[in-house]
């Protein structure tokens, strides 16, 4: 049997397992200090899930490219294509290496583009091979054919159609909330804290323009809207209703000052519907924007699943 890449191992053997030929007992190897090491890793990272999912339908144009790898990846030669599939037209090709694309140094790649994508259009995207490798420089084969990830985005329609509008949710001893168009939101604050939940949703219209339902993403986000400095620290709830099958998600933070998430990767299950989320500012970060005098940053926590997202908005103040 191979041994596996990139794992540690260790080696015991048992006292009086030898014995020379006086019959003196070796007195054996007992712990995992002795004798140990570590396989070269060589296994090449793979993709865990795509957003949008591939062979996706409906799609939001305005939606970001994400990949899930199966470890932490770093930009290497290469870039990503988003194309039409009638004609192979790009629609953008992306260096790998610029500031449109990241995550680099950890599992979860995202790409911002700079335009959105055409309503009722057919994409797929390709990766050139060893536009990124993992900690121990083993590339990744790349996506090079527009089979392997394509989706359709939602068809534009003059007499009737759907409209996102953030729908959230709180609750408190003191409260205000409003609401127009069919969507609502609301906030609550008790002693200096402020708190909110949220999740996406979606009107719907009849072609005679009267509504005729609205529909709600399955993903909540609950946590603090407003983070005042020096804390840098919060804790956030994502949940997922009426969940049948596993449903795995990716939590990702977008800001222009650094964040990072714990964990990464989640899964809702029928017994599973609610997951904790620790979310820390980068404290040097911090300190340096507010020696520039700037004011209230922004920090979008988002969490894609397969069926749907869920987006909290938190500001930070100084």
């Amino acid at each position: 049997m191979d041994l596996s890449s990139g794992t540690d191992y260790f080696i015991t053997i048992a006292q009086g397992a030898f014995a020379d030929f006086y019959g003196n007992v070796f007195s054996g190897i007992l712990d995992n200090a002795t004798w140990n090491f570590k396989t070269v890793d060589v296994a090449a990272p793979t993709i865990i899930s795509l957003t949008p999912p591939d062979n996706s339908t409906d799609i939001d144009a305005r939606t970001n490219i994400v990949i899930t790898f199966s470890e932490p990846v770093n930009a290497n030669v290469g870039n990503i294509a988003i194309k039409n599939i009638m004609g192979d037209l790009a629609l953008e090709t992306i260096n790998v290496t610029s500031n449109a694309v990241t995550g680099k140094g950890t599992n979860t790649i995202i790409v911002n583009l700079s335009n959105s994508l055409t309503s009722g259009t057919n994409y797929y995207v390709t990766i050139d091979a060893g536009a990124f490798t993992d900690l121990d420089g083993n590339d990744f084969g790349g996506i090079l054919n527009n089979s392997t990830w394509n989706f359709t985005t939602l068809a534009s329609n003059s007499g009737g159609g759907i409209i996102d509008i953030p729908i959230g949710t709180s609750s408190s001893s003191s409260s205000s909330s409003s609401s127009s168009s069919g969507g609502s939101s609301s906030s609550s604050s008790s002693g200096g804290l402020s708190s909110s939940s949220s999740s996406s949703g979606s009107l719907t219209f009849n072609s005679d323009g009267s509504l005729s339902t609205i529909v709600t993403s399955p993903v909540t986000i609950t946590g603090p809207d407003v983070i005042k400095l020096p804390k840098n620290k919060a804790r956030l709830t994502a949940s997922h209703s009426n969940v049948e099958n596993e449903i795995k998600c990716s939590v990702i933070p977008l800001s222009d000052i650094r964040v990072s998430v714990k964990p990464k990767n989640i899964s809702f299950t029928p017994a599973i519907d609610e997951v904790g989320i620790k979310l820390k500012l980068k404290s040097r970060n911090l300190k340096a924007r507010k020696d520039k005098g700037t004011s209230e940053r922004n920090v979008q926590i988002k969490v894609l699943c397969d069926d749907g997202e869920g987006n909290l908005d938190i500001k930070v103040l100084p």
